[in-house]
């Protein structure tokens, strides 16, 4: 929060001090134990939560629904606005700026000036996420040159949208390494929830419970990629719908066609000849898929290649999800 820790050596204290005045119930939470760690380190049911206490430690009589009274209000013309709107606009942006203020996103998080301390680019090389964790389409790697300046790293999702959560602005939980079509042309300002969307940090087998296919058109002398999941699980429907990955992945047609190439020019055997013909190379079964396909196999892996997830569901498709268990053996 920009308060001084009284370490003389701190390179963050030394540089520059603001003191933020804010209200008492507010700063009465902050001294709770473990509030602020919680609040950048615990799973995102429990920050809502601690984000909803912020708030009515800020707001006297605060009522979720305010938000959504502010949303409405802001999707207006300045002319529509009634006297209510603006009250509720100048209240709740007054408290964002506030909040922005104490968790300061933009000079601590994404540190221009390059300053020695933890910012995005220390936070996307220790993820290592090597493709956009929405949809395993773009590289998203993380580069400096060797005299260390910036190159390029994955832009990073605020899951929770900022003007309802501001003060997750440096949540772990809340920052999600994406490329930059998902994050702002794509999700932008949609509002994810847990009850009605997965997330990619709690829900771990999500590459599990659903997969890619395809039908073909006739009419249309084209591809149409879909997603199906085998049980009834609306919020990764909603989810992949809100970002549009069934669309995202039409335009992936020239890959899905060569899959369907290589099964229709070899057989089964030819296949399992293949994957039997390194014995002596000590090559092990995902290397020899790698070779193969060029992805992953296995699903912890996929986020290391572009399209894993969706050309190891293809490919398993295409063979038989029977045939590619019967190669692994």
């Amino acid at each position: 929060m920009k308060i001084a820790c009284n370490d003389g050596s701190c390179v963050i204290c030394t540089a520059s001090v603001t003191q933020i005045k804010i209200p008492k119930e507010m700063r009465l939470e902050f001294e709770k134990a473990d509030f602020l760690e919680d609040l950048i380190s615990a799973e995102p049911a429990d920050q809502k939560d601690l984000c909803l206490r912020l708030w009515k430690a800020a707001l006297k009589g605060y009522d979720a629904k305010w938000h959504e009274d502010y949303k409405k209000a802001k999707k207006k013309k300045k002319a529509e606005l009634s006297k209510d709107d603006k009250a509720m606009i100048k209240k709740i942006e007054k408290n964002i700026s506030l909040f922005e203020r104490i968790f300061d996103y933009n000079t601590w998080f994404l540190n221009k000036a390059n300053s020695p301390h933890y910012d995005a680019y220390v936070l996307a090389a220790n993820l290592g996420r090597s493709s956009c964790t929405y949809c395993n389409r773009l590289y998203t790697s993380t580069m400096k040159t060797i005299a260390g300046k910036k190159v390029m790293r994955p832009t990073f999702d605020h899951w929770f949208p900022k003007y309802r959560y501001p003060m997750l602005g440096l949540s772990f939980y809340n920052l999600i390494p994406s490329c930059t079509i998902c994050n702002s042309s794509i999700k932008g300002f949609k509002e994810f929830d847990t009850a009605t969307h997965i997330h990619p940090y709690v829900d771990a087998d999500v590459l599990e419970r659903y997969r890619f296919s395809y039908d073909y058109l006739e009419d249309l002398k084209n591809f149409r990629v879909k997603i199906k999941s085998d049980v009834a699980d609306t919020r990764i429907m909603k989810t992949y719908k809100d970002l549009k990955i069934d669309i995202c992945f039409d335009a992936h047609h020239a890959e899905l066609a060569d899959l369907i190439r290589v099964r229709e020019a070899y057989s089964q055997d030819y296949i399992r000849n293949m994957f039997n013909s390194y014995p002596g190379a000590n090559l092990s079964f995902d290397e020899i898929y790698r070779l193969a396909f060029g992805i992953s196999y296995e699903p912890k892996d996929f986020y290391k290649l572009p399209l894993s997830k969706f050309k190891n569901d293809i490919v398993s498709e295409l063979l038989l999800l029977s045939f590619t268990t019967e190669l692994k053996k």
